[in-house]
């Protein structure tokens, strides 16, 4: 038979992995995912581009099947509130790494004209016009996010600014 001493302790090991788990799983970030997709073309292979209808359009449309942009490439956002008639809707202005910089550069240097649509935890936000180069590593989300993903956005990624107090 077990004495007392290991008895609590098997159940002061058991007490302090149950707390400690449950702490890990309640302290978790909530998702945030973001894809951004380039215009793609019907022509070629159908593994390349798939279907997909742009907002504020009624038009068929193609986005390429690799993303040009996804979270990974975000090391700080600016979350921001756009009031509107019908509620409250959400943007954000992203600050990307080397990589995700150097793909939206070379891209907007390229395919002017052309449309990039945004895809934020699954869920299809807006579609942006590639109107000029862009080069100082900033992407930006006007609007469409929900309060929900502003907070998820504020949760995993440091505020543009402040990423140094941050720990």
């Amino acid at each position: 038979m077990p004495s007392k001493i290991t008895v609590l302790l098997i159940l002061s090991i058991f007490f302090a992995w149950v707390s400690f788990s449950h702490g890990a799983a309640t302290k978790r970030k909530p998702p945030f995912t973001l894809r951004v997709y380039a215009e793609g073309s019907e022509q070629g292979d159908p593994s390349v581009s798939i279907p997909m209808t742009p907002l504020n359009t009624q038009q068929k449309g193609y986005i390429q099947t690799m993303p040009l942009l996804t979270e990974h490439d975000v090391v700080a956002a600016y979350p921001f509130v756009v009031p509107y008639e019908g509620g409250n809707q959400g943007g954000s202005y992203f600050r990307l790494n080397t990589h995700g910089v150097n793909a939206l550069h070379r891209f907007s240097m390229e395919k002017q004209g052309t449309l990039l649509t945004v895809i934020v935890n699954g869920r299809h936000v807006t579609d942006v016009l590639v109107d000029k180069p862009a080069s100082d590593g900033l992407f930006v989300i006007s609007s469409g996010l929900t309060l929900e993903e502003l907070t998820a956005l504020s949760q995993n990624f440091p505020i543009i600014g402040k990423e140094k107090m941050k720990k």
